[in-house]
């Protein structure tokens, strides 16, 4: 897996995959459901269900009882020094201020 330096604090992060990003966009306001991902992100249950485990194994994504939502560390994460690249869209840290 490709791997990026933060231009800011020079922490290493991975590149997310473009499904994870999808995950990530739907999840973007509110927790959801796995079938409302389904809907939401377009993937398939199998392509889903490992993207959710890694997403909430690596503090990406929480789950409560039923719903996925963002974590509080990620958020802040992106805010402050974290970028996408390899996917659909990349987070340019100019658009963050």
């Amino acid at each position: 897996m490709r791997k990026t330096n933060c231009p800011n604090c020079g922490a290493t992060f991975r590149a997310l995959r473009p499904g994870e990003l999808r995950i990530l966009d739907a999840l973007n306001e509110k927790g959801l459901r796995f079938t409302d991902l389904l809907r939401k992100t377009g993937l398939s249950p199998p392509a889903l269900s490992p993207y959710l485990k890694g997403l909430v194994t690596e503090g990406y994504l929480v789950k409560d009882d039923v719903l996925y939502a963002q974590s509080e560390a990620y958020r802040a994460d992106e805010l402050n020094h974290f970028y996408a690249i390899d996917g659909p869209r990349a987070i340019n840290m100019e658009d963050y201020g």
